[in-house]
């Protein structure tokens, strides 16, 4: 189930220039992304279809809910398998499958915790990541897919390492690799990003293609809501279990 959950994290748009250090190429991309309007992000809730590419017909519904750099959750139902929720908020996380009708709770270590606690980036890596203390670092440009592209090398929290490729002529975000910590191993995880749209303008991707050792997996966006009413309940660990 971990596994399934890593992901998420979005970005992206803008004019062209030519842009030759980090800092330079971020601020240009968070401008293009929404500018001020990002700073206004506190929460965001989102419904979505989540297709697996090696497995035909295996489709099932996600619910993401997010707190800015503090709560993270997610409610999955496969058909004919399992439902599960798996949480984290501070410090504490905790998951629980239902399946032939128990409902078994888990309580997570903190080692898992801070593995997945990036998860609460809404806005990604490269938002205010001087504040959050992260080095970022311009390699040059590359070629993804047909998009020129500049590479930033963002080193974050918890030994983890993003590259994020950055469209040079819109500069919205197209592609991230990341490189984290999951299990005690290292695993490394591509993301690509279409299907931009506003929402309380921001920009968000609709459709997130993820790919890593096990397959493709596609991330199809139903609803995006930022600043949404979440009940902080829905992170406490559920009693009765």
């Amino acid at each position: 189930m971990k596994h399934l959950i890593f992901c998420l994290p979005f970005l992206f748009f803008g004019t062209t220039v030519s842009a030759q250090t980090a800092a330079e190429i971020i601020e240009k991309h968070l401008v293009a992304r929404g500018g001020s309007a990002l700073d206004s992000v506190r929460n965001t809730k989102m419904d979505i279809e989540v297709v697996l590419k090696n497995a035909p017909g295996m489709t099932f519904k996600a619910t993401y809910s997010t707190v800015m750099m503090q709560s993270h959750r997610i409610d999955m139902s496969v058909p004919n398998l399992y439902d599960a929720v798996i949480c984290f908020s501070g410090d504490q996380g905790w998951g629980v499958l239902k399946k032939d009708g128990k409902s078994d709770l888990t309580l997570m270590d903190s080692a898992a915790v801070q593995e997945l606690k990036y998860q609460t980036e809404i806005l990604g890596p490269l938002y205010q990541y001087q504040q959050k203390g992260y080095k970022v670092e311009y390699l040059g440009r590359e070629q993804v897919n047909e998009t020129e592209t500049f590479n930033i090398k963002v080193e974050a929290a918890n030994n983890t390492t993003y590259n994020c490729f950055i469209d040079t002529q819109t500069f919205m975000e197209v592609k991230r690799a990341v490189i984290a910590p999951s299990n005690g191993q290292m695993i490394s995880v591509e993301f690509y990003y279409s299907d931009l749209k506003p929402v309380l303008g921001v920009i968000m991707p609709f459709k997130i293609e993820m790919s890593n050792r096990k397959g493709t997996t596609y991330f199809i966006f139903q609803t995006i809501e930022l600043n949404t009413n979440l009940d902080p309940k829905l992170f406490e660990v559920p009693s009765g279990q």
